[in-house]
């Protein structure tokens, strides 16, 4: 009887573990090699957090704005928006880099897309990339 007992335990288990993976979105990612460094830190601790797993393709800002035209689509893409701003250098020398994350138009997985948006502005996130050398900046309004 006990072996019966055992038996329905772990299916049952078992059930409720992939009950958990069905909810649980991949989440297609563009990225720019340049916070490359903080995300794959950052990438583990948002699927343990959520469930959700990612899927990250890592290229210049450039090939995937090329892909993107061509029809690709992505959950969220980190792309980069180039200015000169009253940084360490004087404004003609100095030249700041800044990534924006963006549901992508065509997001299967919106929500979940979301999420890591959010995750990135939350004070873990700030603080390895900050320790990878970027400047991290405020949470926009409304996430």
């Amino acid at each position: 009887m006990s072996r019966i007992v055992s038996g329905l335990a772990a299916i049952a288990v078992f059930l409720i573990a992939q009950a958990g993976l069905v909810n649980a979105a991949e989440v297609k990612v563009f990225s720019t090699i340049g916070v490359q460094a903080a995300l794959e830190e950052l990438a583990p601790k948002f699927e343990q957090a959520t469930g959700n797993k990612l899927n990250i393709t890592w290229a210049t800002a450039a090939i995937l704005v090329k892909r993107v035209q061509a029809g690709e689509t992505a959950d969220l893409m980190v792309l980069t928006k180039q200015s000169l701003d009253a940084g360490p250098l004087p404004a003609d020398l100095n030249n700041i880099t800044v990534y924006a994350a963006g549901v992508g138009a065509g997001s299967q997985h919106a929500e979940a897309a979301t999420a890591l948006i959010r995750f990135l502005h939350s004070p873990e996130a700030q603080a390895v990339f900050k320790a990878k050398g970027l400047k991290p900046a405020d949470a926009p309004k409304g996430t």
